[in-house]
């Protein structure tokens, strides 16, 4: 398998990543007065990184942040790889929207069923944004890259294998390494501004 993503970028990414470090609001009481005190963040630092991030998520991707906050869960405002059994927990709730909603398809056996197809894929989605969320990572920006990547695929010479369309020749990527490099070094300046002004 060739390199997705150019090493260098993901390089830089992972040093950022040490460098800002993860703001995990899921723990303690929840509140915002926590977060800045068990992180050593002023309130104006933590405001200036949810207004940073905002324009970056979709609505849904809020509403589950704000279900995984009161739920106590792990979330972060920065881009992070959270614990092990927070990625434990998240590859586990996937897998089971997966499994209902391939059963739901009618592809274990069963009828399908299209109530079933409905609450199985917005349970993925909702899974999926709860993923992102525990990483830190705005959902709108990646989403609207791929799906603008996507498109590149469908050309008048594309071709289909077993219903899926293949990339055509000359194909380029998503920039998902290139937009998460942005959304770090936005990040970054963020919390330098933050500390120039205490």
């Amino acid at each position: 398998m060739t390199e997705k993503h150019d090493p260098a970028i993901k390089a830089q990414i992972n040093q950022l990543l040490k460098e800002i470090g993860s703001i995990d609001i899921g723990h303690g009481d929840g509140t915002f007065s926590s977060v800045c005190s068990n992180y050593g963040v002023s309130m104006d630092e933590l405001e200036s990184l949810m207004q940073l991030t905002k324009p970056l998520s979709s609505n849904e991707y809020h509403q589950v942040f704000l279900f995984m906050v009161r739920a106590k869960q792990s979330t972060s405002l920065t881009p992070c790889i959270p614990p092990s059994h927070v990625l434990e927990l998240r590859a586990r709730l996937l897998m089971e929207e997966v499994q209902e909603t391939i059963k739901a398809l009618g592809q274990t056996g069963g009828e399908p069923d299209i109530v079933e197809i409905i609450d199985g894929c917005v349970d993925i989605i909702y899974v999926a944004l709860g993923t992102l969320a525990s990483c830190g990572i705005p959902d709108k920006i990646f989403l609207k890259e791929v799906c603008e990547n996507n498109l590149t695929k469908v050309v008048p010479t594309c071709t289909l294998v077993d219903g899926k369309v293949q990339k055509p020749e000359g194909y380029k990527p998503p920039r998902i390494a290139e937009k998460l490099l942005k959304v770090l070094n936005g990040i970054k300046l963020v919390k330098q501004a933050a500390k120039l002004i205490e």
